[in-house]
């Protein structure tokens, strides 16, 4: 009876979706009420492609009720691949951003990077539900890093929200993924990105040195910064900004669906969306290079 029950919400909030109710939707928040009343999965169709979703999960519920996630960032994406060859996306979840960027750039290859493993067992499944784009999407299951190796890794704690898995800092974790150094990844590939999305729950640093190994810049970042995971928030976000502008990056700041210059680290919060563009890159796709490798699944 529950069940039944938690489709027939469902389906109200789908068609209440598609129609005029739809901007009163846009105020129902996430919370607790939603894994109990509306959580299950459920396929849908989302910027073009075909997605299965749990509408009791954080990034599910914005997909499923409000009809899109992080809108801002994922245009920000699409719009800088416009002329990309390789797009990465580093924390990519169950492929939402992954797959909206392979659809409305079909000159892209795009390399998906989860580390964990349940995680990206979704993202695959995903994945296996677009088939013309299974030529273009790389699946890369381990965590981005600052060199090749294993890394203790925390997985999420909450069915509520399965992105929060990241790099254990006290390497306690008795669970143990890959990592990878980008940059000497892509480079053993034949391969240069031009757009780099990371979401890596702390280890962005780690994760862009790894990147910019061997002098691998790409023209475009697009990074959702945690600097309330580390010791002091302060002092990450001045790491960050140096190691950006070191590097000829202007960066800027999603603030109420605009994006702002950041002059200074003390602008910013301790969570943050941020786009770094370097602009004395052409952006004609200076990363391109010749056909990309076959699709496969990495460890």
């Amino acid at each position: 009876m529950r069940r039944v029950a938690r489709r027939a919400l469902r389906a109200v909030l789908w068609v209440a979706r598609r129609g005029p109710l739809h901007r009163h939707l846009l105020r129902l928040r996430f919370g607790p009420w939603a894994p109990r009343l509306i959580g299950g999965r459920v396929t849908v169709r989302w910027r073009g492609v075909r997605v299965e979703v749990d509408p009791g999960e954080a990034h599910g519920f914005h997909v499923f009720v409000h009809g899109d996630y992080g809108g801002a960032e994922t245009d920000a994406c699409i719009e800088a691949c416009g002329t990309a060859a390789v797009f990465v996306d580093a924390g990519a979840h169950i492929g939402l951003m992954a797959l909206a960027v392979a659809q409305a750039c079909p000159a892209t290859h795009v390399v998906a990077v989860e580390a964990d493993a349940d995680v990206a067992r979704w993202l695959r499944h995903n994945l296996a539900l677009n088939p013309d784009l299974v030529p273009r999407v790389t699946v890369l299951e381990a965590a981005a890093s600052d060199r090749d190796g294993e890394v203790a890794f925390d997985a999420s704690v909450t069915p509520d929200n399965v992105g929060m898995g990241r790099i254990s800092t006290s390497d306690t974790s008795s669970r143990r993924v890959p990592a990878v150094a980008l940059g000497p990844w892509l480079a053993a590939r034949n391969l240069r990105a031009d757009v780099v999305k990371l979401d890596v729950e702390g280890a962005e640093i780690d994760a862009l040195e790894g990147l910019w190994a061997g002098g691998h810049t790409p023209r475009a970042l697009l990074i959702e910064s945690h600097g309330y995971l580390a010791a002091s928030s302060g002092e990450f976000n001045r790491r960050l900004l140096s190691a950006l502008s070191t590097r000829g990056y202007l960066v800027e700041r999603l603030g109420r669906g605009r994006w702002h210059p950041v002059p200074d680290a003390g602008e910013l919060g301790g969570r943050e969306h941020l786009r770094a563009v370097r602009p004395s890159v052409d952006g004609a796709g200076a990363g391109r290079h010749p056909q990309p490798p076959a699709p496969r699944s990495s460890r």
